[in-house]
């Protein structure tokens, strides 16, 4: 697979995914008209994906009420979003290749593999950009309530999950204290 320029869309999709925390299957058919410039929010009401037991793919009512929300929109997000979906109509589909072919997960999958090997970053999935999101939010104090709502959890039970990660990322900065404690101590013996 080579990295095209159309592929911009799968681009933009994906920082919105680790910039919000939204399912892959919620923003795959993400429609301008739950996108509220005024208020910097997204209202994911529906999920394309996998609707019977044939495989066919189209759009779903999400899995619990919890999943029904409203997602913040970061600043940095806004601009992109805002100059790609000015000229839509309301039904149109944000993320489409050709404003109407949605893209597969595997596609997804298979082209953010591509650029985490092209930026020798670990190799990721679309559900690990999610879980990135909650990991960096939590790391960063967000109060885990927020981020709970944020990721359509049913209660912050689930969002704890993700504080293990966090324990892995504080292990880490021992190591590095204990290593530049070492450097410390040779340079003053």
């Amino acid at each position: 697979m080579s990295l095209k320029k159309n592929d911009k869309s799968i681009s933009c999709m994906l920082l919105f995914q680790l910039m919000t925390g939204c399912r892959i299957s919620e923003i795959r058919g993400l429609k301008k008209k739950y996108i509220n410039i005024n208020d910097n929010n997204a209202l994911i009401i529906e999920q394309y994906g996998i609707i019977d037991i044939t495989g066919k793919q189209g759009y779903a009512d999400l899995k619990t009420d919890y999943s029904k929300r409203t997602v913040y929109i970061p600043t940095m997000l806004q601009d992109i979003l805002y100059k790609r979906i000015e000229n839509m109509n309301a039904d149109d589909i944000i993320f489409a290749k050709d404003d109407k072919t949605i893209y597969s997960i595997q596609y997804i999958n298979m082209y953010l593999l591509k650029i985490c090997d092209k930026l020798n970053l670990p190799k990721m999935t679309s559900h690990s950009m999610r879980a990135l999101y909650a990991t960096i939010a939590l790391y960063s104090n967000i109060n885990i309530i927020a981020v709970s709502k944020q990721l359509g959890h049913s209660t912050t039970k689930e969002t704890e999950r993700y504080m293990r990660y966090i324990t892995e990322l504080d292990k880490r900065q021992y190591l590095y204290i204990d290593k530049f404690l070492k450097k410390l101590n040779k340079k003053l013996l």
